[in-house]
């Protein structure tokens, strides 16, 4: 039996909503890309963490239930650069036109990695 169509939008939003609501989902399916930023940098957060996979910018709708400073597990839903989960800081906040998304940093050539989903799960 598969799901009905649509109902996957709906979800998401109720997962959204929860995760906003400081409940207890623990997992958040988002948009992923990545970035890169140019040495001594700081992020809207005020630091930055050296190193590829150790640091990401949540979209505006996320920052309340993704605040700086939160740790979380990233579980890419495909392989790039060799990773697939991996652990990191929240530092830094994504443009305005970005929606339930995160982007991660990397040392250098963002745009190979191109687009892909992942699953955040906030650390405690």
């Amino acid at each position: 039996m598969g799901r009905k169509k649509g109902t996957e939008p709906l979800m998401r939003r109720f997962l959204l909503a929860l995760a906003l609501l400081g409940g207890s989902s623990d997992a958040l399916r988002v948009r992923t890309t990545f970035y890169h930023a140019a040495p001594g940098s700081l992020s809207a957060c005020g630091k930055a963490l050296p190193g590829s996979f150790r640091q990401i910018a949540v979209s505006r709708d996320l920052r309340r239930a993704y605040p700086c400073g939160t740790r979380v597990r990233v579980t890419l839903h495909e392989r790039k650069g060799g990773v697939k989960t991996f652990v990191a800081v929240v530092q830094d906040v994504m443009g305005p036109h970005a929606r339930h998304s995160i982007d991660i940093k990397v040392n250098r050539h963002a745009l190979r990695y191109g687009r892909t989903t992942a699953t955040i799960v906030r650390l405690h």
